[in-house]
């Protein structure tokens, strides 16, 4: 099959690294696909896949394509007001961007190009569910998956806190709000006050707000900005604590998934999408994302825990293996296949099962 991505930024964004991993996946399996962005290649992604630097409102990269997969609002009406474009276009929606409070003065767009008569790809069953009763239509959750190459757990499990230093590791850009960043770095202040100078925050952002932080927090330890992949990997695997204080707006939330990968004991928010990881929810410890006591609580007890910290350790390297971009891949094809079969014979379900 030939398929083209139409990709918005070729920023460091969990979301653009998940695309490209998509496109280089069903490359391996034999498919031509190509990203178009109007942004250059990205130099810190280190995989192969075919890229074209065009605006995305120029046809021509998509009208040779069987299948044009949208990955964002801003783009998807100029590709869907192309007739030949539109007949093969889907959506594929890594969360719901009218979800956050930022989003208003773009609500009525999103709004629209979710009601697009389209099918549309999801990282999630949970999210598949939750657009589909606000948007009827047809849904396909092609599940999530993790750069195993970067983010995977020392050979001798490493030890995850010493007596003198214990890193809590803090991933988000500050002014998202469905991040809720500000509640993370309370939440870690609590806790410092404590556990005393043996916690050590560990922020890891693509955008630089060190000052507007360190006005809450005071000064931070460790302040990462565009950290490549590879190198996130390598940080998690120091050891410590992952707190991800996000909001019932996140679509998935990879830095939790990552680190479990890792090896890294999580405390994570208790939102649709960090519940349904996988069953049973026991791979983390789960918190209000509004309550930075109960956060600064769960930091302690793992604090003073280290036989709790190690079973969530080696529950989440069991969860994220179950995370592959090669699975994924698989479902994207099986997917757009059965899309294909859809088309082809509207009634193919009753053919398949007539008595």
């Amino acid at each position: 099959m030939k398929i083209v991505y139409a990709l918005e930024s070729t920023g460091l964004y969990g979301g653009t690294k998940v695309i490209l991993r998509q496109a280089e996946a069903l490359t391996h399996r034999g498919h031509e696909v190509m990203v178009v962005s109007p942004e250059p290649f990205p130099t810190w992604f280190e995989g192969t896949v075919d890229f074209c630097q065009a605006s995305l409102r120029d046809a021509g990269p998509f009208r040779q394509a069987h299948w044009v997969i949208g990955t964002y609002f801003r783009h998807m009406p100029s590709l869907f007001s192309d007739r030949m474009i539109a007949r093969k276009l889907w959506h594929l929606s890594q969360g719901y961007e009218g979800g956050w409070p930022e989003a208003a003065p773009d609500l009525p767009e999103i709004e629209k190009v979710y009601r697009f008569p389209i099918p549309k790809m999801t990282v999630s069953s949970q999210l598949s569910k939750s657009l589909g009763k606000q948007f009827p239509g047809r849904y396909y959750s092609v599940g999530q998956g993790i750069e195993t190459q970067y983010f995977y757990p020392r050979e001798e499990m490493v030890t995850w806190a010493s007596k003198d230093k214990l890193q809590c590791f803090l991933v988000g850009t500050f002014p998202a709000s469905v991040k809720n960043i500000t509640t993370g770095l309370a939440a870690i202040l609590k806790a410092r006050n404590r556990l005393g100078s043996r916690l050590q925050l560990v922020r890891i952002t693509t955008q630089n707000t060190r000052e507007a932080e360190e006005r809450l927090y005071g000064p931070i330890d460790n302040y990462h900005v565009h950290l490549a992949p590879r190198k996130m990997g390598e940080l998690f695997r120091s050891g410590g604590i992952l707190l991800s204080p996000y909001r019932k707006g996140e679509g998935f939330g990879l830095p939790p998934m990552e680190a479990m990968a890792c090896g890294i004991p999580t405390v994570i928010t208790g939102i649709p999408s960090f519940l349904n990881f996988a069953e049973p929810a026991d791979y983390s410890i789960f918190v209000s994302p509004e309550d930075p006591d109960q956060m600064a609580d769960a930091i302690c007890f793992l604090a003073g825990r280290p036989d709790e910290a190690k079973r969530l350790a080696h529950r989440g390297i069991e969860v994220a293996s179950r995370y592959s971009f090669k699975k994924v891949a698989g479902n994207i094809e099986r997917t757009l296949r059965m899309e294909y079969i859809r088309r082809l014979c509207p009634n193919w379900l009753n053919v398949l099962f007539r008595n």
